[in-house]
């Protein structure tokens, strides 16, 4: 919530004189602090409880477009090489 206050905050003054610096440092923010919590949210452990009997049908809706899924894999990725990619920066 406080990243989206900030956000309008900073859209607010965007007519006074555009900081787009820290525009894109909430975005960026966003957007770990939002795929990490789908990341907790989607776990095994939380998803396959049945203290959590919503929590499914929750990821389902908020996942619709498959966003945070294609994010989350790509955030996990992001630090591994391809195969094939090492062999040629030798």
């Amino acid at each position: 919530m406080k990243l989206c206050l900030q956000f309008c905050w900073s859209i607010e003054q965007y007519e006074t004189g555009a900081n787009m610096f820290e525009i894109d440092h909430i975005t960026e923010e966003f957007n770990k602090k939002s795929n990490s919590l789908y990341t907790i949210l989607r776990s095994s452990r939380l998803a396959g409880s049945q203290r959590a009997p919503f929590l499914r049908q929750f990821l389902m809706r908020l996942n619709f477009n498959s966003f945070f899924e294609t994010t989350a894999r790509g955030v996990m990725n992001s630090g591994r090489l391809r195969p094939g990619t090492a062999s040629t920066q030798l």
